[in-house]
């Protein structure tokens, strides 16, 4: 993302708290990202807190860079700590070691997550159309994601 396009401080919090809060639907419920799920049509017995936590797993996958990029690279680190730490539940101790990371690091590379997951969701909020393989913002959160691959390091 370039600074013309930077995501409020405060939707990257609200997104974090609800990471946090993952498995927590009545914290999730009271997340005031909820409404913004809570008027999508979907299942009627699925609430605002449900929705979200949908979306943010799915936001969370696409992150996964796949396959063909290399085990060690920062996007698939990036990837692997906040899947491990937000839906696999490890703490950041825990993540950081299965990883092979210093703690400092999985702090870091848990932050940049947090900021493309917030981009992922804040596209999908605010564009009509849903966000596609071929579209600018997936190439915008590539290309994002391959910067911090190749600017990352481990110390």
């Amino acid at each position: 993302m370039t600074n013309s396009e930077a995501l409020p401080e405060s939707f990257i919090e609200q997104v974090k708290e609800a990471l946090e809060k993952l498995y927590d639907f009545q914290a999730l419920q009271q997340n005031s990202l909820t409404w913004n799920f809570d008027s999508q049509p979907s299942d009627a017995h699925m609430t605002g807190a449900h929705q979200l936590r949908g979306q943010l797993i799915e936001a969370i996958e696409t992150l996964n860079p796949g396959q063909n990029v290399a085990a060690n690279s920062g996007t698939v680190r990036i990837y692997n700590l906040i899947y491990m730490h937000y839906v696999g539940r490890l703490t950041i101790q825990q993540a950081a070691w299965e990883v092979g990371v210093s703690l400092r690091q999985a702090y870091r590379d848990l932050r940049h997550g947090q900021e493309l997951v917030s981009a992922v969701l804040w596209h999908k909020l605010h564009t009509e159309k849903p966000v596609t393989a071929n579209s600018q913002q997936d190439i915008s959160i590539n290309a994002e994601l391959r910067r911090l691959g190749d600017n990352t390091t481990i110390i």
